[in-house]
């Protein structure tokens, strides 16, 4: 269901086709809603019929990232890293058992294959994303990243990476007790539309020659 449009979103927006992102939205939220109840809401999309989970969070998780829709994104990395069926690996699925408050959680077993390899790598192409994926003619940077990464003190940086607009490197690290953000770009060749950085719920257009900027909370 929700990953039949996934590549339309990703990589598909990427390559300029036409989204109707509320559809999206609408499907995903109602998808997640149905997905997730069985495990109280944990991130582990559920699949009803099959009594198993899947071990597809990280494909499932691009998408929201498109949408708008980071909270759920975050809850679905979070349970997919905690339940690798071997490190850095996930089965195809997961058999579940009912617990003592008439909720699923994950039963002993195996369903499909393991590890599957296509999973890690969305693993790999969902963080590239999380920390700087493209948009029409601009970067956005930190799509999607958990609020403690940028804790007091902490940085964030990325070195030579590879965009639709050439290599592209930054580094933001927090002075949050003194509320701001430092921010370093390198940058050969900017994106024509310059970089959205976002911060929690606050996003900060940043134009395309920056090389370095303080920015409050």
């Amino acid at each position: 269901m929700a990953w039949a449009h996934r590549p339309a979103l990703f990589p598909g927006q990427n390559m300029g086709i036409p989204v109707p992102v509320k559809l999206f939205e609408d499907s995903y939220r109602q998808y997640w809603k149905n997905a997730g109840k069985f495990s109280n809401y944990d991130g582990g999309w559920f699949v009803e019929y099959e009594k198993v989970f899947w071990g597809y969070n990280f494909k499932l998780a691009h998408p929201l990232i498109y949408l708008g829709m980071e909270d759920i994104a975050l809850k679905n990395i979070e349970w997919g890293i905690e339940h690798q069926s071997c490190p850095g690996g996930w089965m195809e699925a997961m058999p579940s058992k009912i617990n003592d408050k008439g909720l699923r959680e994950i039963s002993e077993g195996i369903v499909g294959d393991v590890p599957h390899g296509w999973s890690a790598a969305h693993y790999i192409l969902l963080l590239r994303d999380m920390l700087l994926r493209e948009d029409g003619d601009r970067l956005i940077l930190l799509s999607c990243i958990p609020e403690n990464w940028l804790d007091d003190g902490k940085a964030i940086e990325i070195k030579d990476a590879p965009t639709y607009f050439g290599r592209v490197g930054f580094r933001v690290q927090s002075f949050r007790s003194k509320g701001y953000l430092k921010i370093s770009i390198d940058a050969a060749e900017p994106p024509p539309g310059g970089y959205l950085l976002n911060i929690g719920k606050k996003k900060v257009e940043i134009p395309a020659g920056t090389k370095t900027l303080d920015i409050t909370f």
